[in-house]
């Protein structure tokens, strides 16, 4: 019984391995020598045919609205602020807008009338003011430009300093020295001798200075590649658009809003809407 049991097993294992050979080989005779024909199954139910009809429709007028209100047909790039530039304008510049050369003193402003009541006192010397005139500043001196930015001064303090030594030293120089400022400092030591005089006034009118500003934009059509760009400005009619070392000008011109930061319009200039004709010579104006 038990030689006749090791017989039996190893006909069934012999049997399963061919067994197991034969499904193989019937499943890639079935994969690569035959055609796989797919089967259609048709219901006849009105019913149910109408369902399906008006859900295909409700689906192609639900895809319709959305691509109508997507505008999926047009390509959105957003511009990016360039070409930023900021100025005083010159007594030129102002005549060439049409604006007059008006320099009549404004020294009866309430500073320049009392600039006592300005003083300040601070914790520390470089904080201490105490302007006691008006002085009316040269175009060049009443705007300095860097770069991008513009400072615009309403206070100066003027610190002169005079050194001398051997005969220029004396009681004579001292008394020149005092006599010129009720704030001059008269110094002697060594032989040497130095007289500082500091002068600090308001300039007068800062608040009508013109300031100008001009805005371009620029937009990158190629997903970053920077290979096609259109550029633009305030003041010009036209744009530029440039690929692959080619540059082409097409008419075309920008609007400037300004804008409160609530959204609100805001005039500068006489004007919240700034066109292309308006904005030829700086979009701007007084403090």
């Amino acid at each position: 019984m038990y030689a006749s049991s090791n017989v039996m097993g190893a006909i069934g294992k012999r049997f399963r391995s061919l067994n197991l050979s034969g499904i193989l080989a019937n499943d890639m005779l079935d994969e690569f020598m035959s055609v796989s024909v797919p089967k259609r199954l048709i219901i006849q139910n009105a019913r149910l045919g109408l369902c399906y009809r008006i859900l295909q429709l409700a689906f192609a007028a639900v895809l319709m609205f959305y691509c109508v209100i997507m505008e999926s047909w047009k390509a959105f790039n957003k511009p990016v602020a360039s070409a930023l530039v900021t100025w005083c304008p010159s007594v030129a510049d102002k005549l060439s807008m049409g604006h007059s050369n008006n320099n009549s003193s404004n020294s009866q402003s309430r500073h320049c009338m009392q600039p006592e009541m300005y003083h300040h006192q601070g914790q520390e010397s470089d904080f201490n003011f105490s302007p006691n005139s008006c002085v009316r500043l040269t175009d060049y001196d009443s705007c300095y430009e860097s770069d991008r930015q513009l400072f615009l001064p309403t206070i100066v303090r003027d610190t002169d300093i005079w050194r001398g030594s051997g005969t220029a030293c004396g009681s004579h120089h001292q008394s020149w020295c005092e006599g010129r400022s009720a704030s001059a400092r008269y110094d002697e030591a060594d032989g040497s001798c130095s007289c500082i005089m500091e002068n600090q006034y308001f300039t007068e009118s800062p608040e009508t200075r013109q300031v100008l500003i001009l805005h371009g934009y620029e937009v990158d059509l190629r997903g970053g590649h920077r290979d096609r760009l259109i550029r633009g400005s305030a003041d010009s009619r036209s744009y530029t658009e440039s690929q692959d070392g080619k540059v082409w000008v097409s008419e075309g011109e920008i609007i400037t809003f300004i804008r409160t930061p609530t959204g609100e319009a805001c005039k500068v200039g006489g004007r919240s809407e700034w066109t292309q004709p308006n904005a030829v010579n700086g979009i701007g104006g007084s403090l």
